[in-house]
């Protein structure tokens, strides 16, 4: 992908804008989502848990499995 006028207004005409923060690909992580949910979690930090485990108890978070591109918020 190269950054170029052509290319953003692609993306800006399929709905996406500019992120508020910035990604590097050298700080991110892949998660194997085939072990169940206990061994993830188990194999997370104790930090990261407490986290998932607030998030789950936020009556305002909803969690929606999908495989359509649609159900990604732009």
């Amino acid at each position: 992908w190269e950054r170029n006028q052509e290319n953003i207004k692609i993306f800006q005409d399929l709905g996406f804008r500019q992120a508020p923060i910035h990604m590097h690909p050298e700080i991110t992580w892949e998660l194997d989502i085939k072990p169940s949910e206990q061994e993830l979690l188990i194999n997370m930090r104790k930090t990261t848990r407490y986290l998932i485990r607030q998030a789950q108890k936020n009556k305002a978070l909803e969690i929606i499995q999908s495989n359509k591109i649609e159900s990604l918020e732009k």
